[in-house]
Parts: C-alpha cells; structure tokens; sequence
C-alpha cells in the first residue's frame, strides 16, 4: 500500500477558487461540494489554498486575504506514503497534486488517507449471527476492540495539529466515547 501512487485516493476534479472570488463564495463552493479544502489558481496556476479554517470568521473579503500562499504540492507520481510523511507533519491537512507541468489535477487530504487505513483494517476472523432485523450483531468485544481503535485513532489525530474548531470538537466527542466505555476498559493513545 506505501508504494501505490497518491493518485489513488486524491478527490479528482479538485475544487477551485480565484484569489480574488469572495469568501462567502469559498464557504459555498465548500458547503456544496463537502470538501474542506479548497486549492487556489490564478490563470491556471496554483497560488494558494484555503480550509474551511481559515474562512471561520473570517473578516477578509477575498479568498486572496485567507488563503496560504504558495502551498506544498505533491507530483502525481508520488506515493501514498509520501504524502502520508508529509501531512504527519501536522502542519496542514491537504495537499494539491500537480501533473508535470505544474497543473492542480487533485488534492489529497488527511481524510483520504485514514479513510485508505480504515478500508485496510482486517475483517473480523467470523461473522457474528444475525438479528431478525437483517442486521449483523456485533459482540461486545468487538464493541470494544472497535472502539479502542476508533478512540487512539481520534487521539493521535487531536495531537496532529489541526483547527481549534475541530480540535474541540473531537475532544467532546472523544469524551463522550470514554462515558460510554465499560468501566475497566482502558483507553490509551497507541
């Protein structure tokens, strides 16, 4: 999985703005699309980027007064794990990724990434029975292994570096998963 190229799992077209289109157009074009990330061209070139973060209350006008000017770019031909190094980092949650000529041909963000990890996670080893409903039961063990997963995952996301909007938000509900987690299961980040 390392060495299969970025171009896997990148959100293909990317969505775009000009620097000089408004900021209420960015909260849209996001809103309508369920992106967070937005990649900025001008002529065609990549100039900037913009999240939903930075159009958070924002005073500016323009996408120009908000964006991040000159972003890090990944080539298309770059691995999975490349850009996994390089959005670990945690300074950023997207990365525009350019053709050899410089075009934006998508973007890859965080999200992709763990949503890839999340489709590799392994089966469990047999299928629990199923309810009258047609819905499969889930052991609470199961339960449990799940939500250790889920919880060190949402954890060691917290400690990422992400917006303070979402930063909060996760530790509510990361909280609020602890609540519910029998007493004698520990949660502990991996």
């Amino acid at each position: 999985m390392r060495d299969q190229p970025v171009t896997r799992i990148m959100t293909v077209p990317p969505v775009s703005v000009a620097p000089t289109d408004t900021t209420e157009h960015a909260r849209r074009l996001m809103a309508g699309r369920s992106v967070h990330h937005l990649v900025v061209l001008e002529e065609g070139r990549l100039v900037g980027a913009v999240s939903a973060i930075d159009l958070m209350d924002s005073p500016a006008a323009t996408v120009a007064g908000v964006m991040h000017p000159d972003p890090v770019s990944i080539p298309a031909t770059a691995s999975l794990h490349d850009a996994a190094d390089i959005l670990a980092s945690g300074a950023f949650h997207s990365l525009p990724v350019v053709d050899v000529n410089g075009s934006v041909v998508g973007v890859v963000t965080s999200t992709d990434l763990i949503r890839l990890l999340i489709r590799q996670l392994p089966a469990p080893a047999h299928r629990p029975a199923e309810s009258r409903e047609g819905l499969t039961l889930v052991t609470d063990a199961e339960r449990e292994h799940l939500l250790h997963r889920v919880l060190a995952a949402a954890d060691l996301y917290l400690h990422s570096g992400q917006g303070t909007h979402e930063h909060a938000v996760l530790v509510r509900a990361v909280a609020k998963a602890k609540e519910g987690v029998r007493p004698g299961l520990q949660i502990n980040r991996l």
